[in-house]
């Protein structure tokens, strides 16, 4: 049985006609959020405050209408959760809960949640105000674990292009440097907006201009004046680059990503022939929108 399966017979088991579980099939949080651990990991480690967690976090409604799911997404970092004080008393909680490999079903609160920073959740999504959150804990990492994959795989994302020296002037002509790393792309904020980041779900409008190192632009949708819309979060709508750099963002920002080949197009290059392979690319984006 799939995880999502196993999910909805659960469901449909505990609570068919009543928002309210019963106590015999539930534990509680240390803050009274109840859950049914239903696989059992190793038993030896917990995440910790600033730790971070790849996590299968599949979000429905009590009558079982699903919400959210992070591994429709095929996106690393939406796997992935930082354990910080904006998520304690919730998302926060529940990773606190586990251990490394267990699976678990929580009732959370809407209201204390911590998981509208993070995604667009609709309103009306359920009349007794709570969500089933169900949690699959697959790897724990401390921020010198993470910051060291991150480090590698900017490494070799950019040891992979072909441009190395016109990029290494872009950088230098446009003060871009380490301090501009994000999650593998560089990311310049060119003017801020107003607003929280970007959460998955939402109905974003941007425009951009595209072009690689050297200068040439291959793309650009202001001539046009129709941005770019399309839902944040869903695949293969944008290249993984651009998601990254505007989960960093909000309605109005502007900022410039500079991304390379395996957050791009990758060693086939684009399906058109416009983007060779291998090839880093510049996106200057400006968020017009946020829905």
């Amino acid at each position: 049985m799939t995880f999502k399966r196993f999910i909805f017979v659960f469901v449909v088991a505990l609570l068919v006609g009543s928002c309210h579980p019963e106590s015999r099939f539930w534990s509680s949080t240390q803050n009274h959020i109840p859950y049914h651990l239903y696989t059992w990991g190793d038993g030896t480690i917990h995440p910790e405050k600033e730790d971070y967690v790849i996590a299968h976090l599949v979000l429905q409604s009590t009558d079982s209408q699903l919400i959210y799911d992070n591994f429709t997404f095929k996106k690393d970092f939406f796997k992935t959760f930082k354990i910080n004080d904006t998520l304690d008393g919730g998302l926060g909680e529940v990773f606190r809960q586990l251990f490394v490999g267990d699976s678990a079903v929580f009732l959370l609160p809407r209201a204390a949640s911590g998981l509208d920073s993070v995604i667009s959740i609709p309103q009306n999504f359920d009349t007794c105000k709570t969500f089933l959150a169900s949690v699959q804990l697959q790897q724990l990492l401390s921020p010198a674990q993470y910051e060291e994959i991150i480090r590698k795989r900017w490494e070799a994302a950019f040891n992979s292009a072909t441009d190395k020296e016109p990029l290494a002037n872009y950088l230098k002509e446009n003060g871009i440097g380490k301090k501009h790393e994000r999650n593998g792309i560089y990311l310049k904020i060119l003017k801020s907006g107003k607003g929280h980041a970007l959460k998955t779900g939402q109905r974003v409008a941007i425009h951009y201009t595209a072009m690689f190192a050297d200068g040439k632009r291959f793309d650009d949708t202001r001539p046009s004046g129709m941005p770019l819309e399309f839902t944040f979060g869903d695949p293969d709508q944008v290249i993984e680059g651009i998601y990254i750099g505007l989960s960093y963002l909000n309605k109005g920002s502007k900022a410039i990503f500079v991304i390379p080949p395996p957050l791009a197009f990758g060693e086939d290059g684009s399906s058109t022939g416009i983007v060779p392979p291998n090839k880093t690319v510049i996106y200057e984006i400006e968020v017009i929108d946020v829905q």
